[in-house]
């Protein structure tokens, strides 16, 4: 007979199916489970875009917010 090995995944704490105005594309909670995030037109996505699952069961950042009419460009800045 053979031998049956069981692994068990780290679980992240389970993420909303839906975020205010806007759209989550994922499943799952245990390590490698990976979420992505959008925003309805008009909205701007306020936080990381992806969450990934780590090995420790902690995600990679926060859930993100879809904000009206926000905007943040990193490549501008004033100086001086």
């Amino acid at each position: 007979m053979g031998s049956i090995i069981c692994i068990f995944l780290p679980e992240c704490r389970v993420l909303p199916s839906s975020i205010p105005n806007g759209f989550v594309n994922g499943r799952g909670s245990v390590a490698g489970s990976q979420y992505q995030f959008s925003c309805r037109q008009g909205y701007s996505l306020v936080g990381t875009n992806t969450l990934y699952c780590s090995d420790e069961g902690n995600w990679n950042g926060s859930i993100p917010s879809c904000l009206i009419g926000w905007s943040f460009d990193l490549t501008t800045r004033n100086i001086g």
